[in-house]
């Protein structure tokens, strides 16, 4: 049997995931809404977005939260198929090194396992924008194509959704609920938005360019 040295390098980083782990549990634990979803919600593969619930409930609790521990909301305005919506609640909740995606995308179940190799800082920086969101922010996933008020939820913090054109958008408010900023698109962001790593198909984040962006947000809802 042959094997690539691409393929022996894949081996090795399972074998290292599996005995030293990469997995968010083992950071800090994020605040996040939905608490729970649907199981009976459409075909019951949701794994960020309640599709079927009432998403302006989901931020009422987020943003109670977030005001009786001092953090700042951070929506995430998506949908299920949106697979850059998965690769930044990974990112946020500490995943590093090896990431396995399953979602939804036009009624078919999508999966990837792709893996990060050329970044040698990348558990440490992992951790360290972990920590800030845990530290500094509740995450909450509104739903803006099935559920039935995604897009009133946009409306009631004073912003415009026709002017929401890519997904996930990133907003956050203030301890009022009202809009304080967003983050531009990935690809206006110089450096931040990653589609390749060591020759193969890849989707992924700076970090540091990533927490910079986080933090100028957290500074201008407060």
């Amino acid at each position: 049997m042959n094997f690539s040295i691409y393929s022996i390098g894949l081996i090795l980083l399972g074998i290292s995931q599996f005995s030293c782990g990469g997995e968010p549990a083992k950071f800090y634990e994020v605040a996040s809404f939905p608490e729970t979803l649907q199981k009976n919600c459409r075909e019951g593969n949701a794994k960020l977005y309640d599709e079927c619930g009432s998403q302006m409930l989901i931020a009422k609790k987020a943003f109670e939260l977030a005001n009786s521990e001092g953090k700042t909301p951070l929506i995430v305005f998506g949908a299920e198929w949106c697979i850059w919506c998965h690769v930044f609640d990974k990112h946020v909740k500490g995943g590093y090194e090896e990431f396995s995606y399953k979602w939804e995308y036009q009624g078919k179940t999508q999966r990837w396992r792709m893996f990060e190799l050329a970044n040698k800082a990348a558990k440490a920086q992992a951790k360290k924008l972990n920590k800030y969101v845990a530290d500094n922010f509740v995450v909450v996933h509104i739903e803006s194509d099935f559920a039935p008020d995604g897009n009133d939820v946009i409306t009631s913090i004073g912003f415009d959704r026709d002017n929401i054109y890519f997904y996930p958008y990133i907003l956050v408010v203030n301890d009022q609920g009202e809009y304080a900023g967003h983050m531009e698109a990935y690809d206006a962001i110089e450096g931040l938005e990653l589609r390749e790593d060591s020759g193969n198909a890849y989707r992924g984040f700076d970090r540091e360019i990533l927490l910079t962006e986080l933090m100028r947000l957290r500074a201008g809802a407060q």
